[in-house]
């Protein structure tokens, strides 16, 4: 009988304690971002204390999932872009014309072009342990002076980053702030084991 007790207790304590597990965080946003990046094989776990977003509704500005940093003024927009329809056409057509994995630095330039309404802007091309880091080949950064948009949020500046994946497409991340010092890019940096493409 005691043991009985015993294996009675042990399972009311392992129920108790699966019932009191949170369980991980979903939308319908995330899933279809998460969908997209598999799409062009890559992956996003949602970093902690970060909260969703609500995207521009704009053409010009196509991200498809954004995060927030609550007790920060910071909001941070995704964009994934497949190319790998593009690659099938190019292959198909003996490859004449523009390689598509050259494509990725016009993308980001154009978003950068909208987002601050100049070309005045700074780019860099990412470093090799960067990329290495995201499984990506190529990569840019885009330091931006927003033009004063409703569908910027009005936010002063940007970090905008893209990450490429030859014959896959690419990644777009958009790091919008009224503060460019220390504590955004200590925020941004939560960000950095959240997404990439797995290999």
């Amino acid at each position: 009988m005691k043991k009985l007790l015993g294996i009675l207790l042990y399972l009311m304590v392992m129920v108790s304690c699966v019932m009191g597990q949170s369980k991980p965080f979903s939308s319908q946003s995330l899933t279809g971002f998460k969908a997209l990046l598999s799409g062009i094989n890559g992956s996003f776990v949602l970093p902690e204390n970060f909260t969703e977003a609500k995207v521009p509704n704009n053409d010009k500005l196509p991200f498809q999932y954004a995060l927030k940093f609550p007790d920060s003024d910071c909001e941070v927009w995704f964009q994934v872009n497949s190319i790998k329809g593009e690659w099938s056409r190019f292959e198909k057509g003996g490859k004449q014309g523009t390689n598509p994995d050259s494509t990725y630095i016009k993308t980001a330039s154009d978003e950068a072009l909208i987002m601050g309404g100049t070309k005045d802007f700074l780019s860099r091309p990412m470093p090799q342990r960067i990329l290495d880091s995201y499984n990506a080949d190529e990569g840019r950064s885009y330091l931006i002076t927003l033009a004063d948009m409703p569908e910027t949020k009005h936010y002063q500046y940007a970090l905008l980053i893209v990450l490429h994946k030859n014959h896959y497409g690419n990644i777009v991340v958009a790091c919008l702030t009224n503060e460019k010092g220390p504590i955004f890019f200590k925020n941004i940096n939560k960000l950095r084991y959240c997404f990439k493409f797995n290999g």
